[in-house]
C-alpha cells in the first residue's frame, strides 16, 4: 500500500506565507524607492534571512514559544516596513536606503518563516527559497482577488494564525502524582480554560479598533472614495493595484496663503503616480487660466483642469504641425502609452480619431475619470501589450500601392518611457518596423525619452531610430528652450521627444502656427512657440557613437531581440529618476498611498 510522507510537505507552508509577505513587502517599498532600488539587492538579504535561520536557530523551550515568536514578528511587520521605508527614503539614498530597510526589516520577517523549515536537507531550504520567489513574482501577482487585500490584513492574519497556534501549544499543566490515572484535574480544566480566554482575546483584538495600532497607514487598495490626509493639504483621489503596480491619482491642494504666481511651489496640482513615477499631470484652482477665457479641459466630474506640469506632452502635438501631404479625410493617432492622456486629448479635440494601447486598466480609468480624457469609443481602446497588437495588426493589415489608406494612421505616438523602467521590447527595430506598417507615408512617429541626453540608453535609442526612419529631430521639454546647454548633454535628465518620418527626401519642417493649435494654453503656446530653441543636437549624439567605435572599438548596435540591454542601462539611470523625482514633489506625497 502506497503511503505519503507528509514531512515533505512541511516547507510548503513557510514557502506559501514567505512569499505572501515578499509580495507585501515589495509592495509597500516599490512606491517610495521604485522597482530598480527596491529589487537591486532583496533576494541578497532573503537568501541571507533564510541561512541565518538554519544556522543561527534560537534554541526554544517549547513550541509555543517558537509560533509566538514569529507572530509577534509578523504583528510588528506592517509599521516597521513601512516606517523605516519613509525614513530612510528621506535622507536621499537610493541605494543604501532599501538596504536599510532590508536589513532591519526584511531580515527579521524572512527568519521569522525560516525557523521554520528544516534544519537538515539544504534541498528543502534552497526550494523553499525558489519557490517563494517564484510565487511572490509569478503568480500572486497575476491573481487580480489579492489586489484588493490589503498588506495589513496579509502580514496580520498570519500574526494572527502563527500566534493561535502558539497558544495552543503553551503548556500549563502541572506533575502529577500517579501518571496512571486518565481523570482531567482541575490543573488541565484550568489550561484549557486559560488557553480558550487567550484565543478569544486573541479573536476579539483582530476584529476590534484596537488592532489599528498595528496597521501601517498604507491605504486600501482600491481606496472607496477620495481621502484628505488629517496634517497635509493633501488629497489622494483613487489608490489602486493594477497589472503594472500602484496607481495614484493625488492632488496637493492649495494651502492658505498660497501665490498663486509661484510656479516653483508645488500645490493646487493634481497628479497621476505609478510607483515611484509621475505620469503626468495637470494644474488646479486658482492655477487654472487659459488664453482668451477659452473653456479648459474638466474632469468627469465638472473640475476645471489647467496646462500640463510636463511640457514633453505638448511637444508630442508638435507632431500635427509638421509639413506633410494633406489629404481630406479624418486623420488618425495611434496611442502608444496614455498615462494621464494629455496630449491624446489635445489630439481629440482637433478632431484627429485615436486608437489607444494601454496595458494597465487603471490608467486608462484614472485619466478618463480625473484627467478629462475624452470617451474615444469603445472599440477604438486597447488595454494590452502594445508589442503584440502593433505585431498582430501589421501582419493583418496590407495596403498596397493605390489602394485606399484610411485604416493607416498619420500620427504615432509612442510614450513608454518613465525614467525608473522601460519595456524594452517597444524600442527593438522588430517592433518599429510592424509600427511603420501601420502609418502612412507621410506619416509621423513621435517617441518620448526620459534620461540623460549623451548617454548609452539614448544612443542606442537613436541608432535605432536612425535604422527605422528616414530623418529625425529631438526637442527637450525645460521650461527655459536655451536651459540645455551641449556641455550638459551627458549629465542633464530630462525628458526628449524624437519626431520621425520615413520621407527620405523631405526634411522635417513645421508649418506656422496659429490661435487653434494652441487650444487656450498658455504652456501649450510656450513650448511650440519657442520650439526652433529647443531642439536637441542629434550630430552630438551620432559623433559619441563614432568616438565610442574608435576609441574603444565597441560599436553602437541597433536594439533587436537578439541585443537589447536597454532595459538594463536605463535601470542604471534609475537611482537619477529617482533624485528628480523627489524633487518634483515633497516626501509626504510618495508617503501616503
Amino acid at each position: 500500500m502506497l503511503t505519503m510522507d507528509y514531512s515533505l510537505l512541511l516547507p510548503a507552508l513557510p514557502a506559501l506565507f514567505l512569499s505572501l509577505s515578499l509580495l507585501n513587502y515589495e509592495r509597500t517599498l516599490t512606491p517610495m524607492y521604485g522597482t530598480v532600488p527596491t529589487n537591486q539587492y532583496l533576494q541578497h538579504f532573503v537568501f541571507l534571512a533564510i541561512a541565518l535561520s538554519i544556522y543561527m536557530r534560537p534554541q526554544f523551550s517549547s513550541t509555543a514559544r517558537k509560533y509566538l515568536f514569529s507572530g509577534s514578528i509578523l504583528a510588528l511587520a506592517p509599521n516597521a516596513i513601512y516606517y523605516f521605508a519613509a525614513w530612510s527614503a528621506r535622507q536621499r539614498n537610493p541605494i543604501w536606503g532599501p538596504v536599510f530597510v532590508h536589513t532591519f526589516a526584511l531580515i527579521p520577517l524572512v527568519y521569522a518563516y525560516g525557523i521554520f523549515l528544516p534544519a537538515r536537507g539544504m534541498l528543502s531550504v534552497w526550494g523553499t527559497l525558489l519557490s517563494s520567489f517564484v510565487l511572490s513574482k509569478r503568480l500572486w501577482p497575476a491573481v487580480p482577488q489579492l489586489r484588493s487585500i490589503s498588506d495589513n490584513d496579509i502580514y496580520l492574519s498570519q500574526a494572527l494564525i502563527l500566534l493561535a497556534i502558539g497558544v495552543l501549544h503553551l503548556d500549563f499543566s502541572t506533575p502529577t502524582p500517579s501518571k496512571a490515572s486518565k481523570k482531567p484535574t482541575a490543573s488541565s480544566n484550568t489550561a484549557y480554560a486559560t488557553k480558550v480566554t487567550l484565543l478569544a482575546v486573541l479573536t476579539t483584538l483582530a476584529f476590534t479598533p484596537l488592532t489599528s495600532w498595528f496597521r501601517s497607514p498604507i491605504l486600501r487598495h482600491p481606496y472607496p472614495e477620495t481621502y484628505t490626509h488629517p496634517s497635509f493639504p493633501l488629497q489622494i483621489h483613487s489608490a489602486v493595484e493594477s497589472t503594472t503596480g500602484l496607481i495614484v491619482v493625488g492632488e496637493a491642494l492649495t494651502p492658505p496663503k498660497a501665490d498663486p504666481l509661484d510656479i516653483n511651489s508645488m500645490h493646487s496640482v493634481r497628479y497621476l503616480r505609478a510607483a515611484h513615477s509621475i505620469l503626468g499631470g495637470v494644474w488646479m484652482g486658482n492655477r487654472v487660466h487659459t488664453i482668451d477665457g477659452i473653456v479648459p479641459v474638466k474632469d468627469s466630474f465638472g473640475t476645471r483642469l489647467g496646462d500640463s506640469i510636463y511640457g514633453a506632452f505638448n511637444l508630442q502635438e508638435v507632431a500635427r504641425l509638421v509639413e506633410r501631404d494633406r489629404k481630406k479625410g479624418k486623420r488618425k493617432a495611434l496611442i502608444i502609452g496614455l498615462g494621464a492622456g494629455i496630449s491624446a486629448t489635445a489630439f481629440h479635440r482637433h478632431g484627429l480619431n485615436l486608437t489607444v494601447l494601454e496595458i494597465d486598466p487603471a490608467v486608462y480609468k484614472a485619466a478618463r475619470q480625473f484627467f478629462g480624457f475624452p470617451d474615444p469609443g469603445e472599440e477604438n481602446v486597447f488595454l494590452e501589450d502594445a508589442g503584440g497588437w502593433i505585431t498582430s495588426r501589421a501582419n493583418w493589415l496590407k495596403v498596397g500601392d493605390g489602394e485606399d489608406d484610411s485604416s493607416l494612421y498619420d500620427f504615432a505616438i509612442h510614450d513608454c518611457f518613465s525614467g525608473g523602467g522601460v519595456p524594452q521590447h517597444l524600442y527593438e527595430i522588430e517592433f518599429l518596423n510592424s509600427l511603420k506598417k501601420l502609418m502612412k507615408p507621410d506619416g509621423v512617429v513621435v517617441v518620448n525619452y526620459a534620461g540623460v541626453v549623451d548617454s548609452e540608453p539614448a544612443r542606442l535609442l537613436l541608432r535605432t531610430l536612425d535604422e527605422a526612419f528616414s530623418q529625425c529631430r529631438a526637442f527637450h521639454d525645460l521650461m527655459h528652450a536655451d536651459a540645455l546647454k551641449k556641455e550638459e548633454y551627458h549629465s542633464q535628465f530630462v525628458n526628449v521627444v524624437f519626431l520621425c518620418t520615413m520621407r527620405p527626401d523631405t526634411p522635417i519642417t513645421f508649418r506656422a502656427p496659429d490661435m487653434m493649435d494652441y487650444l487656450g494654453s498658455h504652456l501649450r503656446k510656450h513650448m511650440i512657440t519657442t520650439l526652433k530653441d529647443r531642439e536637441v543636437d542629434l550630430d552630438i549624439l551620432r559623433k559619441s557613437m563614432e568616438r565610442i567605435e574608435q576609441e574603444e572599438g565597441r560599436e553602437t548596435k541597433v536594439l533587436s531581440k537578439e541585443y537589447n540591454p536597454l532595459g538594463k542601462m536605463q535601470s542604471e539611470q534609475a537611482t537619477k529618476h529617482w533624485t528628480v523625482m523627489r524633487e518634483v514633489l515633497p516626501d509626504i506625497y510618495w508617503e501616503t498611498f
